[in-house]
């Protein structure tokens, strides 16, 4: 239940901070230990979702203005658990993929 609690935690916090439940955002109709999948739009990053690790289906959506911005902003967390960048720009999200493997390869210790 914890995982759950928290999952509605970072809801609440996220959309207190302006972002907004695409899909999803409650407990599941098959028991109180599910939830629903949920995306919430609109993130920002100083938000709990983007600051600690979930453990559920939450997927938080923040924009970013160019690769600068977005490479910033994993270098300002402590996490490198995983990332993900979708991009209608097939060249600049592969150019971003490289670029930001080079950046964490350099900030990873050995």
């Amino acid at each position: 239940m914890e995982a759950v609690d928290k999952i509605e935690r970072h809801i609440a916090d996220a959309v207190k901070r302006g972002a907004k439940v695409v899909t999803g955002g409650k407990r599941h109709a098959l028991g109180r230990s599910f939830f629903e999948p949920t995306v919430l739009a609109d993130v920002t990053p100083d938000s709990l979702v983007s600051q600690e690790e979930t453990f559920g289906p939450l997927a938080p959506v923040i924009r970013f203005k160019d690769e600068a911005d977005v490479i910033a902003m994993c270098n300002a967390s402590p996490f490198g658990l995983a990332s993900y960048l979708y991009s209608r720009i097939w060249a600049a999200s592969g150019a971003w993929r490289r670029h930001w493997s080079r950046a964490w390869s350099a900030s990873t210790p050995a």
